[in-house]
């Protein structure tokens, strides 16, 4: 019998060990910083080319140019654990000297993200801050924090923003994904720049947990053993909690400007639940747009011509027109 026990103990020590090895090298890779892979962006080519959707490539390939090749200035904060933060600031001298402040997706390139949406704001008028998000592109950070610090650094560059163009400067915050979820954030807090005039958010969660019990779904692991796992290198590693916010809840409360919500009907990554939830909880000036068939973060290239027109008229009626 206590044979029998001590290998059976033996058995759950190395499984245990096992579960912890393996739930941290997949929150490592899932969590580090990241610069955007080329090979990606040759990907999504290939694949839109394969559904014969060469005029999307197109589009995303002039807007990509079109960052490289306008007139930009690299401008920088410190966020407030320390890290130099990055971003392209596009000045647009005949315009109407409005702000889109432009967060980016997890693990993506601005550049890609506000490819076709981007140069379509610069073309009514805004000036872009084009921002690499921590642990992204040219922005020090050691960990993604999917929003939890993010939500700060957005914050802090809206402040920027303001002081940049002046006190009665205003501007606009547009995210996908992970920044989408920090434009929300930023956006509820009580000491935003209150020079905001609307926020529009593709692709966002409602929660990191949430997130994370999506993406980790397929691990041969309980996710009463991995949640607690993953948590605890959240907070050991890159200092921050599973439960940090709830956006259904912070908006709820926090919503102060209208909002434009976005997602792709074929969500796999973040179910388009979590937009919806995240709709139906916020209250005064709101829109709801769902794209069929669209992806995580890929209504821009999926439905393109309805993905503008909607921002288009958006912002016009919140933005341009205030």
């Amino acid at each position: 019998m206590n044979i029998f026990l001590i290998g059976a103990a033996a058995l759950i020590i190395v499984y245990l060990v096992s579960v912890t090895f393996l739930s941290s090298k997949v929150f490592e890779s899932f969590a580090k910083h990241s610069d955007f892979d080329p090979m990606d962006l040759k990907k999504i080519y290939y694949t839109l080319n394969k559904n014969g959707r060469t005029a999307t490539v197109s589009k995303i390939t002039k807007g990509i140019d079109w960052y490289k090749n306008t007139e930009h200035e690299d401008v920088g904060i410190t966020s407030r654990d320390g890290f130099k933060l990055h971003a392209k600031l596009y000045v647009n001298t005949d315009g109407i000297g409005k702000t889109a402040v432009l967060a980016h997706g997890y693990k993506a390139m601005p550049e890609l993200d506000f490819s076709v949406s981007g140069k379509a704001l610069y073309d009514l008028g805004y000036n872009l801050l084009l921002i690499d998000e921590r642990a992204h592109g040219e922005s020090e950070g050691e960990y993604i924090t999917f929003g939890s610090k993010e939500q700060y650094d957005l914050l802090d560059w809206c402040k920027w923003t303001v002081d940049r163009f002046g006190a009665d400067s205003k501007y606009i915050l547009f995210g996908i994904s992970e920044g989408a979820a920090s434009a929300i954030l930023a956006s509820c807090m009580q000491d935003i720049p209150q020079n905001l005039d609307c926020v529009i958010a593709d692709s966002a969660y409602t929660d990191v947990k949430s997130l994370f019990r999506n993406v980790f779904s397929r691990l041969p692991v309980p996710k009463f053993i991995l949640m607690p796992l993953m948590n605890s290198f959240c907070k050991s590693r890159a200092k921050f909690n599973l439960n940090d916010f709830d956006i259904s809840n912070i908006i709820s409360l926090g919503a102060r400007v209208p909002y434009m919500f976005i997602h792709g009907e074929n969500d796999d990554f973040v179910s388009s639940r979590n937009t919806e939830k995240i709709f139906e909880a916020c209250e005064g000036e709101k829109q709801l747009v769902i794209i069929p068939e669209a992806g995580h973060g890929k209504s821009f290239d999926y439905d393109t011509e309805r993905y503008i027109s909607e921002i288009d008229a958006f912002v016009k009626k919140y933005s341009i027109g205030q």
